[in-house]
């Protein structure tokens, strides 16, 4: 019994090694990982720290190019444009239409990040480095885009600062004084005293009676009156081959030899006579120049007060029904500052000297873009820098009255008093605010700028309409039958000249360029030209006199037919049709267009449809296209006549004054200034201003163009004006332009502190997010760190999203300085996932990011981030199709669609999210997304009449950094091995362990089930013999119990 009871000792070892085995297995389970992944954790930290050593991670290294993105990890940083094609921009402004918008695109290019010339500072916790971004690529096509610019163009003549709308309006008065006083007096000098009706055959003996009566007696610009003859004046000046002196020859219809002649005569016999006579006048006997008589008027009013002939006047505006006030200084003075400011004593009898006005108005006379040279003299007043210095002392003075600021005038503009220098301020500030803007009449800046804007431009383009509507008719007419150079050439010299003739550049290939030289040669007869081809091909005179003679059957017979045939189909008044008299029936009925002559076009609405030189800026264009808007009414010659001339809308001031009066609803003064009836004539100078002004509403451009910056017309305008007119010589290019500046940038390296690494310090050595801004100071372009927003937004708020701090926890946040936004942003973690192998988390932008807030700007909706002060232009970013926000109600305003036949039209959705994928034990991003939108926002004011707000959609950047799937496992090898070898040590030992523990149990059960058994019988056994004894002793109770019953019976019995 003994032998089977006990257990063979082996057996009890091998159970208790299982045993612990097993425990100890599953306890490693959970320890081994724990610490393996502490291990991970401590190197990953380490890695993360960004030292010389490591420059090549934490860079991004490749051997070729250091610093460079993408690098050898050969991360995909590319940016997909995607723009909004503007489908009904005219509609939108006149007809209160909903924009609609067709995407194009995307167009992808590659972006390329360099950091370089690294430093490390503060015990090496900080490093500072240059960083570049670049984006490459090359995308044909074209796109019609909400012109942002011409937004951007209005909001700042909207906000003009007072000494820039200053110096713009007193140089526009000055130098137009400048150009036409001196001409004028010798106007006035020669008219009627010098030259009279006497003198025409002397001075017109090259024209024929009818042509003599003409030329003096045009109401325009003709010889008898003073105001007209200022143009023969004028032509003089500029020369024979001037603009001014090629239009009075075309609308004379005059050879260019009697052109010459009348020219050189005048200049001879009656100019030279009336320069001696305004000489002993008013300049001392020596030769007058424009920029002496300029000063003394402006001072003293000498030369209108002191006329060659006829009766004093105050002002050279005096007379003029397009102007009033007080443009001149001495002017001002006694006739505004000492009858409406002050009058006392100390103000009284002051005196503005010639001298010190020549000073303060000197300039550099002969600007140019080749050649742009300036003064910058402290005393200036054509200076910007100088204007503001005067402001900003100016208007301290107003504040306080503390005449220590007009001291600082009075060193500075060398005024003789304090007096003086008061009175030079005043004067500013009466001009810029009463004599430009009248706000006395409820006038504003902007419509001072839209007034001269507008006549600018529409003076402009019919200036090119003008300069070249007959000559490409006459072109096209003589071409049908003059198909080469030699059918023509060899009727007037021998073969060798023809040669000769038809070799030269200009005709060499036929076209229309050669008929247009051949026009030009026989215009100007005995011109440089003319003189030029007899030299070099060896003509004779006569020769060319037979090539361009009109009854020769050669190249003048066939000109003369041409222009009879303009005349005939035209009806003009003339022997020959002038561009002058076709420009204004172009204009006003869309005559030459719809009628082409000989059929060499098909007939359109507006001549921009068929040469490419012109524009559409035809009244009757805009009329007939608009007519649910614009009211039909026909205009007569003589109105036409006045309204495009000087007069009236090339005239920036009575534009403004047409304006003013709408919106003083005083239509009596308007349509006796104007002629129209109702005010919707403005609606075309609004086009005008939109059209022509700012390259209109939509413009096209190419994507280079777009993305890479141009230079658009407005812009080129204000770049190469003078700066003593107002130019600004630092007007950057337009367009997104989206290779910035360098940036100087430093971020934590976290040798101190691991949670802060790669957390900006400073950009461009601020601590703040700013954006560079360039600006002219009158002197010379600088640029300056301007920040935006009205709190200062700290470049600590975040990394720059190419890693985060390593050992991300599950949850929370990590936080992003978006330099593109010029702000710091939260990423909220959304969810986990798979890259590659790699796990790691998603983290979504927080969808607070751009609500509302003051600080920003953003005082309207939801999901906007306000970049007008950034942009100095109504600029609105916001997510791809508004993505967050007021998403639904951004939408409304608009209509976007992803094809020309405006179907699938497009809302905002989840791929229109911005997200970082990061790898938690690095804080490596292995993904980026940011989808930006950018928007103009658009409005109702006295540009724009219709009341359908909006932010109108120019282009979304899909901006994405990827890592591939080989450069995760070259880079992340060793960390994706770690961590599985953390998965198996754990699942291994988590398997093992119970098994030894499973095993240890199964030997104690079946190695001690002999013992049990016998036991079990044992027990069994005892057990029946117990239960045979207690039976046997229940029976011998109960025997017992019986017979002591029946020995109780028998006792009873």
């Amino acid at each position: 019994m003994q032998r089977l009871i006990l257990v063979n000792k082996k057996w009890t070892a091998l159970s208790i090694f299982c045993g612990c085995c097993g425990l100890t297995l599953f306890i490693f389970a959970f320890v081994l990982p724990i610490i393996l992944m502490s291990l991970i954790k401590s190197l990953a930290a380490e890695q993360a720290v960004m030292t010389k050593s490591n420059y090549e991670l934490w860079v991004d290294f490749q051997s070729q190019q250091k610093g460079q993105v993408p690098g050898g990890t050969k991360t995909n940083l590319y940016r997909d444009f995607t723009f909004y094609d503007f489908k009904n921009p005219y509609d939108v402004m006149f007809r209160n239409k909903t924009p609609i918008f067709v995407e194009k695109g995307p167009y992808r290019y590659q972006e390329l990040q360099d950091f370089r010339d690294f430093n490390f500072t503060n015990d090496g916790d900080v490093v500072e480095y240059n960083f570049d971004v670049r984006t490459e690529g090359q995308q044909e096509g074209r796109v019609s885009f909400a012109n942002f610019i011409a937004f951007g163009a209005w909001y700042q003549m909207k906000n003009t600062e007072s000494p820039s709308l200053f110096l713009q309006a007193f140089s526009a008065f000055y130098f137009e004084m400048k150009k036409f006083i001196y001409v004028t007096m010798q106007a006035q000098a020669i008219r009627p005293s010098i030259l009279t009706e006497k003198d025409i055959p002397t001075l017109l003996g090259s024209l024929t009676p009818q042509q003599q009566k003409i030329v003096w007696n045009d109401q325009e610009f003709g010889m008898k009156n003073v105001t007209s003859f200022i143009n023969w004046v004028v032509a003089v000046r500029d020369g024979v081959h001037s603009n001014s002196t090629q239009f009075l020859k075309e609308y004379f219809v005059l050879s260019y030899e009697q052109i010459s002649t009348i020219i050189i005569n005048l200049e001879q016999k009656y100019i030279s006579a009336a320069k001696n006579i305004l000489s002993n006048l008013f300049c001392d006997g020596k030769q007058c120049k424009d920029t002496y008589l300029c000063a003394k008027q402006w001072a003293t009013q000498g030369i209108t007060n002191e006329p060659a002939s006829g009766s004093a006047t105050p002002s050279v505006i005096t007379g003029n029904n397009t102007a009033s006030g007080y443009p001149e200084l001495s002017y001002y003075y006694t006739e505004y500052f000492l009858k409406k400011i002050d009058n006392s004593k100390e103000y009284q009898n002051l005196k503005f000297d010639i001298q010190w006005a020549e000073k303060v108005l000197n300039h550099y006379e002969n600007y140019s873009v080749e050649d742009p040279k300036f003064y910058t003299d402290q005393h200036l007043l054509l200076h910007i820098g100088n204007i503001k210095y005067l402001y900003q002392f100016g208007e301290q003075y107003d504040e306080t009255k503390d005449k220590t600021f007009l001291e600082q005038i009075k060193a500075r503009f060398l005024t003789p008093s304090i007096q003086h220098a008061r009175v030079l301020w005043e004067y500013c500030k009466y001009f810029e605010k009463e004599f430009v803007v009248q706000s006395q009449n409820n006038g504003t800046v902007e419509l001072a700028a839209l007034g001269t804007v507008t006549s600018q431009s529409l003076y402009g383009e019919m200036m090119v309409l003008q300069n070249n509507i007959v000559n490409y008719l006459l072109i096209d007419l003589i071409g049908l039958d003059l198909p080469d150079c030699h059918s023509v050439i060899s009727i007037i010299g021998n073969q060798t000249q023809t040669e000769k003739f038809c070799s030269r550049k200009e005709y060499e290939v036929w076209d229309k360029q050669s008929i247009s030289k051949l026009i030009y040669l026989c215009d100007y007869k005995g011109g440089d030209y003319w003189k030029q081809i007899l030299k070099e091909v060896g003509y004779k005179e006569y020769q060319l006199d037979q090539l361009c003679d009109d009854e020769e059957e050669v190249f003048g017979l066939l000109l003369e037919k041409s222009h009879q045939i303009l005349k005939q189909t035209y009806d003009c008044a003339l022997s020959h049709c002038t561009n002058l008299e076709l420009t204004h029936k172009q204009w006003a009925y869309s005559e030459v267009s719809l009628n082409p002559p000989k059929n060499i076009f098909q007939p359109e609405k507006t001549l921009a449809n068929i040469y490419t030189p012109f524009r559409a800026i035809e009244y009757s264009y805009f009329k007939n296209k608009y007519s649910d808007v614009v009211s039909d009414q026909q205009l007569n010659q003589k109105q036409l006549r006045y309204l495009l001339s000087f007069d009236c809308l090339y005239n920036g001031q009575m534009i403004q004054n047409a304006f003013i009066y709408s919106i003083n609803d005083n239509l009596k003064d308007y349509k006796n200034w104007f002629i129209f009836d109702d005010f919707t004539f403005l609606h075309y100078l609004r086009y005008i201003m939109v059209e022509i002004g700012f390259d209109g509403f939509a413009d096209t451009r190419t994507i280079q163009e777009i993305l890479f910056g141009y230079m658009p017309t407005i812009v080129k305008a204000i770049k190469e004006m003078n700066p003593a007119m107002g130019g600004d010589p630092s007007a950057p290019l337009a367009g997104l332009n989206i290779n910035p500046p360098l940036q100087v940038q430093s971020m934590h390296t976290g040798k101190k502190d691991i949670n802060i690494v790669r957390q900006f310090v400073k950009i461009d050595g601020l601590p703040y997010l700013t954006v560079k801004v360039p600006y002219f100071d009158g002197n010379q372009t600088h640029t300056k760190l301007v920040n935006p927003w009205l709190i200062e937004e700290p470049c600590s708020l975040g990394t720059d999203a190419l890693s985060y701090a390593p050992n991300q926890q599950k949850g929370g946040k990590v936080s992003t300085v978006i330099t593109d936004l010029i702000r710091g942003a939260d990423l909220l973690y959304n969810s986990e996932v798979d890259v590659f192998g790699l796990k790691a988390y998603q983290y979504n932008v927080d969808p607070k990011f751009l609500d509302m807030n003051k600080s920003y700007h953003n005082l309207k909706f939801n999901g906007l981030l306000n970049f007008t002060t950034a942009q100095n232009a109504p600029i609105f970013n916001s997510g791809r199709h508004f993505y967050l926000g007021d998403s639904e109600k951004l939408q409304s305003f608009i209509k976007v669609y992803k094809y020309d036949n405006l179907t699938a039209e497009q809302k905002a959705n989840k791929w229109d999210n911005s997200y970082v994928v990061v790898e938690p034990l690095s804080g490596v991003v292995l993904q980026a997304t940011l989808n930006l939108q950018v928007n103009v926002e658009y409005k109702k004011d006295i540009l724009f009449p219709c009341d359908n707000y909006a932010f109108l959609p120019i282009l979304s950047i899909h901006r994405a950094g990827n890592w591939s799937q080989s450069s995760i496992d070259e880079i992340f090898g060793d960390l994706k091995t770690g961590l599985k070898v953390k998965t198996i040590i754990f699942w291994l030992f988590i398997f093992l362990g119970p098994i030894c523990i499973i095993l240890t149990g199964l030997i104690c059960w079946f190695k001690r089930k002999p013992y049990t058994t016998i036991q079990t019988d044992l027990m069994r056994s005892n057990g029946l013999i117990q239960s045979l004894q207690n039976e046997e002793n229940l029976s011998n109770l109960s025997n017992q119990e019986n017979q002591n019953i029946v020995q109780g019976s028998d006792v009873q019995n």
